[in-house]
Formats: structure tokens, sequence, C-alpha cells
């Protein structure tokens, strides 16, 4: 298949690579290498390839980090899958998928929470996206986070979800978030206290990378050619990365990403994601 041009290549495969966003894409402590990253991705999109940024963060907090997002993705997935959006060219992305939260579940978690033996702890609700201009403000909740001071406390949290609400809800923890980080999660201004290290995010049990790359996938495929395929590509570095790594063709990890990230079978580690992109791009085989 090497002989291939890519235009045949192309109408055998379309490649669709989904990218973490926060210490994939985003690498704040290193402004060249984010740069470096999205040049890559615009390579990858001058090739034909769809591109999908899938992260924890709702789609506002993701453009408080880069206000152009629109222009160099195809989709967007916010709020770890809970919201898909379709970047359209206008000013407000097409909402394709959502998967809120019901009240009467948040109500019955946080009644549950108050019995907790848990310190002083701070709250956010993802409910979408009002700190935008010309996007309607949501008015239901995808994610709810929870901050603590103390480890043992985003663990009870976390373990309450996995035990009483295990078939409703879904969670993950971040522990000893780095305080440089803390600025870019919310315009709250306690946020910024250093002491609120550990965040846990609380979602509907069937909210996740994964869930929402097969729902995509299944999306795009009726718009191809009737000899056309998908061929998949991630890359990640944490936890709430591991089921999309694991349910792709072809998996990067950041060298920098989390241990048990990086041991996963058929990962292949890098230095950073435009070091993956080069690698995908000159790659004659990936297209089996």
């Amino acid at each position: 298949m090497s002989s291939l041009s890519l235009k045949q290549r192309q109408q055998l495969k379309l490649i669709t690579c989904f990218f973490d966003f926060d210490d994939t894409i985003y690498v704040p402590e290193f402004p060249e290498t984010t740069k470096l990253n999205i040049e890559a991705i615009d390579r990858l999109r001058q090739r034909g390839y769809i591109v999908v940024v899938i992260t924890a963060r709702s789609y506002a907090c993701l453009l408080m980090n880069m206000p152009d997002a629109p222009r160099h993705f195809d989709y967007i997935v916010a709020n770890d899958g809970a919201v898909i959006y379709k970047i359209d060219g206008t000013t407000t992305p097409l909402v394709l998928y959502e998967d809120a939260m019901e009240d009467r579940l948040i109500n019955r978690f946080q009644s549950k929470l108050k019995s907790l033996p848990i310190g002083e702890h701070a709250i956010v609700n993802y409910s979408g996206e009002k700190e935008l201009d010309g996007i309607q403000p949501a008015t239901r909740i995808y994610k709810i986070r929870y901050w603590t001071k103390d480890k043992r406390d985003g663990d009870a949290i976390y373990n309450l979800v996995r035990s009483e609400f295990k078939e409703e809800l879904s969670a993950f923890i971040y522990p000893e978030v780095p305080y440089y980080r803390h600025h870019d999660i919310s315009r709250l201004p306690w946020i910024v206290d250093p002491a609120l290290n550990t965040a846990v995010d609380i979602y509907n049990v069937n909210t996740n990378k994964r869930t929402a790359v097969n729902w995509l996938l299944e999306h795009i495929e009726p718009q191809l050619p009737n000899n056309a395929a998908i061929y998949t590509v991630a890359a990640g570095d944490h936890y709430n990365d591991i089921e999309m790594l694991c349910n792709v063709d072809r998996s990067f990890v950041m060298e920098k990403g989390r241990k048990e990230v990086k041991a996963l079978s058929g990962i292949q580690i890098v230095p950073n994601l435009h070091t993956a992109i080069d690698s995908v791009l000159n790659s004659e085989n990936i297209v089996p």
C-alpha cells in the first residue's frame, strides 16, 4: 500500500484524530511546544484529516486559553464527552450531542455528600458556556467539579460516587493539581487558592471520552463514500484518556503522562503532540 498516493489513501480511509487538550495540545509551561502542536494540527487538516479536540473543560474554559480554537478543529468535544460541537464557520458552534445531569440526581448526590466528614471544599457547576457572548446560556449541568484541600477528602467524594451512585454517575479524580493550572479552570477567584489542590469531576455514568468518540464516528460514517472507512488516531496523557486510547487504531501518550497511561499495551510514547502528528503524516503504512 506504500505506493498509493495521498489521494488514493484518503479515498480508502478517512483519518480521524482525537487529541486531549491539557498537556497534550496546550502545554502552558512550554508555549513554544503549544505553538508547534497547533501548527502540526493545521498540517493534518490541510492534508484532509479530521481533527477533534476532546477535553474535560467546558467550551468556555477551552476558549479562555485558546480563543481561536474553532479555527483549528473540525469538532470540539467538551466536558469529557458530555457535549459535542461541530465547528461550521459561524460564531456559534452546532451542538450535535449533549448528556446533561438531571437536577434530581444532582440534589440527591449533594445531599449524600453533606453526610461525609470532609473538610472545606468548593464546587464548580459546569452548566455550559455562560461566560461567552454569542452562545446561549445553558440551563443544564454537564459536570460538577469538587475542589478539596485534602486528597483524602477528594478520595471520599470519588468513593461515594463509586459505591452509592455507580449505576448513575461516573467520576474522575485529579490529585495534586499544579498551581499553574488553577487559573485555567474558572474565573472564580477562590480557584487560585493553592490549598484547593485535588479535583473530582462527576458526570452521568455513560459520559466519557470513549463514548463520545464512538458517537462521533457513527455520526461521521454515513457521510463517507461507500468504499471508505475510518482510521482513528488518539493522543492523551491522563486517566480520563485511557478508554479512548484503548479503543482507536493508533494511540500516543505524552512522556509527561501518568505512568498508568504510559503502561497501556500498544501505546506509543512521544515527547509531545507535534512529534506524534509528524509520525502520522510521515507514515506510509497507517492504512492497512
